[in-house]
């Protein structure tokens, strides 16, 4: 299918730009993946995997080694990030200080932001509103386009978590990065469904005899809890 060129409007306004980074009208969706992973610059490899998803605040991400088996289970459910690793039978677990995946829009505006135009885009950043020095997130569009490019994550002065969107299928990321720590991963969507039947029973992880704070995962981003 061709790609539809969107041209920018005369006029850029939060409201609008945060148009480009909504999923309207998808409430789920599952996926194939692939996904390759780095870290510290080194390849590891690429490993297929499954995503699902659910409106507002679940999402799981499942790797797999040959013959189907488990290598990670990645888990975000109602503000709660988990990683199960099979291998060491250890469940890494701790709380986020963004409970949405996806933006509300009237949520996002009701809180102090600041729209710049700058060489790498359209930058449009968000404070809480008991700490205006520093920004929780700071959504990238194209400056030609206004499609949205990536999103960043903040603890104070410090960017926790980056996501860098390649290519879109309207607005859903198909091919995107995602750096935190010494951890970057690429991921590939494929094989889309949407907005099919899915029960929360099926955001959980698998039971592990060692559970441990979010921060002790190699890799992780040493300002996470």
């Amino acid at each position: 299918m061709p790609k539809k060129e969107i041209k920018r409007p005369s006029i850029v306004t939060p409201e609008l730009l945060l148009q480009r980074a909504t999923l309207k009208g998808i409430s789920s969706l599952k996926a194939s993946l692939q996904v390759k992973v780095y870290n510290d610059g080194d390849y590891l490899g690429v490993y297929p995997g499954s995503l699902i998803y659910k409106q507002p605040d679940l999402l799981k991400l499942s790797l797999y080694a040959p013959f189907g088996i488990t290598v990670m289970e990645f888990l975000y459910k109602k503000g709660e990030i988990q990683i199960y690793i099979p291998a060491k039978d250890t469940l890494y677990r701790g709380d986020v200080s963004f409970r949405r995946l996806l933006p509300d829009e009237k949520k996002l505006l009701s809180l102090p932001h600041q729209l710049k135009n700058t060489k790498s885009g359209y930058l449009l950043s968000f404070y809480n509103t008991d700490e205006k020095i520093y920004p929780k997130a700071i959504y990238i569009f194209s400056e030609n386009t206004i499609q949205w490019k990536g999103l960043e994550l903040y603890r104070g002065d410090k960017k926790v978590l980056k996501i860098g969107i390649n290519e879109l299928q309207e607005n859903l990321p198909t091919d995107f990065e995602v750096v935190t720590g010494r951890f970057r991963v690429r991921l590939f969507l494929k094989d889309i469904v949407i907005n099919p039947e899915l029960k929360d029973s099926l955001f959980h992880t698998g039971k592990a005899s060692w559970v441990l704070p979010l921060r002790s995962f190699g890799g992780w981003h040493k300002e996470w809890p």
